[in-house]
């Protein structure tokens, strides 16, 4: 039995009142919510407005791909018709993101807030919003945007130790030019096979968004489906969310040549079913987040773990090898039913940057400190009769922390968690990243970018593994190559941007990098204590069109300490502020997934 029914459930005799708890608990924090009301950039509720009143709101969405005299003829027709071919995002659809609307009062803050929020769909490019004077006491907000090209049927692939044609994908992300997503996939790297369908839209009721994934991985059948009322930016007070996720799938542990096979894939079914809300205090920029979490977890062995020689994944074969005493410990069934109280604080306020991680592209970063804490204990309810409850009370700390130094950028970041139960303490792991990028204006054009990045496990019971190789990692490298489980990996690269071609569709730049690296064996099964390893390499950097926020980057990658030929890599750029920081995989092994940065 996958899925635990009640009638196939363990109870315990205060079931029903930590049920009656967890209710009160919820409806507690949505009666906050209603109570306290929408987040203003003004203090107070002064009737009059003394920066002016919003009088018009002009939208102009500019084309996908921006065309100049200048341009080849043959780039100047390809982008013309594609241009012609697309939809674009409609101005209603804008104009409903929007936090302001015209007879409001004049805030800064919300034109802020909406600029933000309008750059967070994958379909808009760009965004420019500015005010101007229309008279005395009125103003005229003008909004630009450019959209992406959000029709895609795309083949995307990497070359590393081999050409892979990593995903075959049919999208439409803006249907109609009303944020709709549409999706139809295959994606197959490694370990990893999957056809999916999915559908996504951001307007199901108001501003909660309703998203929906299903499909079939080498595993068997999974079902993604999510309602979520998130925080709007800074300027909303509630956030509510729903969640449930049941899939099949394999995890691959590498051997690091250990074994005479190469790699051992265990087939993991996980299925997870949580609702979440939290309310908001404070000001702008300067608030406190309460949560609270209900969630129920499963996790159990689904089959006979497979054997993979020489990386030949479509090749694997089932039950061709013992599971050592390391991976039979993290593949057990395991669950919870748990409730958790999520407490968190944001001290932010937002800049511009132009080319801090691609070459033009403009983009709005926070600047400040986020601070959360998690404390959860699991119920033992609501558990099939063949999963063994966790038991456990457990506690996450996350925070970052990112400044301004002149025109360059620092940027910290810590997570630590784990659970106690049974007098010991077990799962905990932990991840820390220090990453800079140095900027100076007798240097334009030029990004210094350096990275210290470390992440561990230690007593763990769930699947959990790290490498040191890949392009996430030492570049030269293969994947999975030096597996362990306490991983330690510096970066330093030099981003340059090109003066040639001043093409509005195409960026070029270059780079230089050095990686090194050490893993230690840890308890994770088949891990190596190996000396430092390190790399040095090459590549382009390109961006399509101009001011692109996607760099793809092909690269070459030598080995320094370490035998093996050198590596070219073809694949996007790992290494960006818009993304978390965080060791491959780590993720993977989290016992829960909810903390105060998810609201």
């Amino acid at each position: 039995m996958r899925i635990g029914p009640l009638a196939h459930s363990t109870f315990t005799p205060a079931a029903p009142l930590r049920a009656v708890l967890l209710g009160r608990g919820l409806l507690l924090v949505a009666m906050v919510a209603a109570a306290v009301g929408p987040v203003s950039g003004q203090a107070g509720n002064a009737p009059e407005c003394p920066q002016g009143v919003i009088g018009r709101i002009e939208i102009d969405n500019r084309p996908v791909f921006p065309t100049d005299a200048d341009d080849p003829r043959l780039l100047r027709w390809a982008f013309g018709t594609a241009n012609l071919l697309h939809v674009e995002t409609t101005r209603s659809f804008i104009r409903r993101e929007l936090l302001f609307a015209e007879g409001d009062c004049f805030d800064p803050f919300l034109l802020s807030e909406s600029r933000r929020l309008l750059e967070e769909y994958g379909f808009i490019e760009q965004v420019r919003i500015e005010a101007a004077d229309a008279g005395p006491g009125v103003k005229t907000v003008q909004v630009q945007t450019r959209d992406r090209w959000s029709t895609q049927v795309d083949l995307t692939f990497s070359y590393d130790n081999g050409l892979n044609l990593e995903r075959f994908q049919a999208t439409e992300r803006n249907f109609l030019g009303n944020g709709i997503t549409a999706q139809v996939a295959h994606r197959e790297r490694r370990e990893t096979q999957e056809r999916n369908f999915r559908l996504f839209t951001p307007r199901f009721f108001g501003r909660t968004d309703a998203d929906v994934k299903f499909g079939r991985t080498r595993g068997g059948a999974f079902l993604y489906q999510r309602f979520n009322h998130g925080f709007l930016g800074e300027t909303s007070r509630f956030s509510g969310s729903e969640i449930v996720d049941r899939s099949t799938g394999f995890y691959s542990y590498s051997t690091g040549g250990s074994e005479a096979f190469s790699h051992v894939l265990v087939p993991m079914y996980r299925e997870r079913f949580e609702l979440a809300t939290a309310v908001r205090l404070g000001d702008p920029g300067r608030s406190w987040i309460v949560g609270l979490s209900f969630d129920r977890t499963l996790h159990r062995q689904d089959g006979l773990a497979e054997v993979v020689q020489g990386d030949d994944f479509d090749g694997s074969s089932p039950g061709g090898a013992e599971l050592t005493p390391g991976v039979s410990r993290q593949t057990g069934n395991r669950g919870a039913t748990r409730l958790a109280l999520h407490l968190g604080t944001r001290r932010f306020r937002y800049e511009e940057y132009i080319g801090l991680d691609a070459m033009s592209e403009r983009q709005v970063v926070p600047l400040g400190f986020f601070g959360g804490v998690s404390v959860g204990r699991s119920l033992g309810i609501l558990l099939p009769d063949d999963v063994v409850d966790a038991g456990d009370t457990y506690g996450r700390l996350y925070s970052t922390f990112t400044a301004p130094v002149g025109s360059s950028v620092v940027h910290l970041a810590v997570s630590a968690e784990g659970a106690h139960a049974g007098g010991a303490w077990r799962d905990i792991l932990g991840q820390a990243d220090a990453v800079a990028w140095g900027r100076a204006r007798w240097l334009p054009g030029q990004v210094l970018f350096f990275r210290a990045s470390t992440g561990a496990g230690w007593r763990t019971t769930l699947p959990f593994q790290l490498s040191l190789g890949g392009r996430e990692g030492v570049r030269s490298l293969r994947d999975d190559q030096l597996p362990g489980g306490r991983r330690l990996l510096l970066v330093a690269e030099d981003r340059i941007r090109l003066p040639w071609p001043r093409w509005k569709g195409l960026e070029l730049g270059a780079t230089a990098f050095a990686d090194a690296g050490r893993m230690w064996a840890g308890d994770a099964p088949y891990g190596h204590d190996a000396g430092w390893v390190g790399s040095v390499g090459f590549g382009l950097r390109i961006a399509v069109p101009s001011g692109s926020r996607i760099v793809w980057r092909p690269e070459i990658a030598f080995p320094v300490g370490h035998g093996g030929p050198a590596i070219f890599r073809i694949a996007g750029e790992v290494n960006r502020i818009r993304s978390p920081f965080r060791t491959p995989r780590w993720m993977e092994s989290r016992r829960f997934v909810r903390g105060p940065e998810e609201y």
